[in-house]
């Protein structure tokens, strides 16, 4: 459903005309602008700050693919305004934005590998696409009999050619021979031979069949399905009435790094988080021989306030899932269990304008995210879309904690700094085990026989052999 409201917006911002979203220190509205860097999707405008600390065309990238995952943006430096005001723009580059990696397994379309021949075969077209079986629990691939088919055709055509040859050569051989028997005698065993291996070869096909049909009626391989799985979750934490901002962290980051860590590209985190990480992988690789996976950490204002226009102002007001608002109740107020637009905001219906007015009126230290001070953290055990071993996830969570962490009740993969962390309500080092609190109060603890438990959907996905 919010995938389906995600397309529903994208698709009113394609016939819709908005003004341009701009940040403080960002636009190109004046000569004094002169400098800035300035991103245009293709269905809203958003300026970015030329200062940021990663690759402005990056958050390009990143601010147009949340709005549309195919969507294209401009990369444009202000040139300050012509005589009439208009802003003077020189671009940098045009291109189709990339999905971040949390998104990207999600959207890629399904589909089949068809293998190509270093070496062709004459008169072979090409294999077959592979199709799925009407239950969808197989595929069906006929590569194999494909090629020995094909194969056989070749052979058969090129022995023919070969024994056709050999035949006229026995024919020459047996008018030069001048009457001599012994060149007659061989002449004729050329001959024979060559028709005898001519009939065999066409009858090969027959002979095989009597031998065991299965021979030559060759079936395709039925191979069991595999559903992808999206190794990257969605993003989602506690709502804002569940986090205490701290005015004293102001985002700085530094590149995610280090032994045994392994995280998107253009993963930062707030400097104390990462030497704490980096401590708990350590010691969580020297436990079980495994890395940890970073899913999410840093996350810039421009992106939160979309997931939370999208998960929750866009949702009738209510998360799905829980997302943090990164603004201030001059904005959005939370009343009865519901977000809505308040004061001069209430009336606004643009999408872009709703989430200009979020990031405008939003403070990094509002959020866990935003702030730096957060990781969500998945034991590398090959599992994927909140699927993961829980045993080794308990043991990521030990290591965590004892490296100076804390843990949500509600998510067994985010990780807070205790002693910079925002989620103050809910953010616990009592919740040192693979167990985790639903929305009603009640407790789950994965199946300790489970090699695959969904912490998403509370079930277990894969037994333990």
């Amino acid at each position: 459903m919010n995938r389906l409201l995600k397309y529903l917006i994208v698709g009113t911002l394609c016939f819709a005309t908005f003004p341009q979203v701009s940040f403080a220190g960002s636009t190109c509205t004046s000569n004094a602008d002169t400098g800035n860097f300035v991103c245009t999707c293709k269905t809203d405008a958003l300026s970015i700050d030329a200062t940021s600390d990663v690759s402005t065309e990056l958050l390009c990238n990143n601010a147009c693919a949340i709005l549309d995952d195919h969507a294209s943006y401009t990369y444009s430096k202000c040139d300050g305004v012509d005589a009439s005001g208009n802003p003077v723009l020189q671009s940098i580059n045009q291109a189709t934005v990339t999905p971040t990696l949390d998104e990207a397994i999600d959207n890629a379309e399904e589909s089949f590998i068809v293998p190509n021949l270093n070496i062709q075969i004459p008169g072979f077209s090409g294999f077959s696409t592979p199709t799925k079986t009407s239950d969808g629990k197989f595929t069906s691939v006929n590569f194999l009999a494909e090629y020995i088919n094909a194969l056989y055709g070749w052979a058969l055509a090129a022995s023919a050619l070969v024994a056709v040859v050999m035949m006229m050569l026995g024919g020459l051989q047996y008018v030069l021979s001048r009457g001599k028997s012994k060149y007659i005698e061989k002449a004729k065993t050329r001959i024979t031979n060559a028709i005898t291996g001519l009939i065999l070869l066409l009858a090969a096909y027959n002979i095989a069949f009597l031998i065991d049909p299965n021979t030559v009626n060759l079936k395709p391989l039925n191979v069991t399905y595999v559903e992808a799985l999206e190794y990257f979750p969605p993003d989602g934490e506690e709502e804002s009435d569940a986090v205490t901002p701290n005015s004293a962290l102001t985002g700085a980051t530094v590149p995610l790094t280090g032994n045994f860590i392994t995280g998107y590209s253009g993963a930062a985190i707030d400097a104390d988080v990462l030497a704490a990480l980096q401590t708990a992988a350590t010691d969580f690789h020297t436990t079980t021989g495994k890395n940890v996976v970073i899913t999410s950490a840093v996350r810039d204002l421009t992106k939160q306030a979309t997931l939370f226009y999208n998960n929750c102002l866009a949702n009738g007001g209510i998360c799905s899932p829980t997302t943090c608002n990164p603004s201030s109740t001059d904005v959005v107020q939370k009343v009865s269990g519901k977000y809505s637009l308040v004061g001069a905001y209430a009336s606004e219906t643009s999408s872009s304008a709703i989430i200009s007015d979020i990031v405008t009126h939003a403070q990094v230290s509002n959020c866990p995210h935003t702030s730096a001070v957060a990781v969500d953290a998945w034991c590398d055990d090959g599992g994927g879309d909140y699927r993961h071993d829980p045993e080794c996830q308990a043991k990521l969570i030990t290591s965590m904690i004892d490296a100076g962490f804390c843990r949500l009740s509600l998510e067994a993969w985010h990780f807070e700094l205790d002693r910079k962390k925002v989620s103050t309500k809910s953010c616990s080092t009592s919740w040192n085990t693979a167990a985790y609190a639903k929305r009603d109060g009640s407790i789950i603890t994965p199946d300790a026989n489970c090699k695959k438990w969904d912490f998403k959907k509370h079930y277990c996905s894969q037994k333990k052999i």
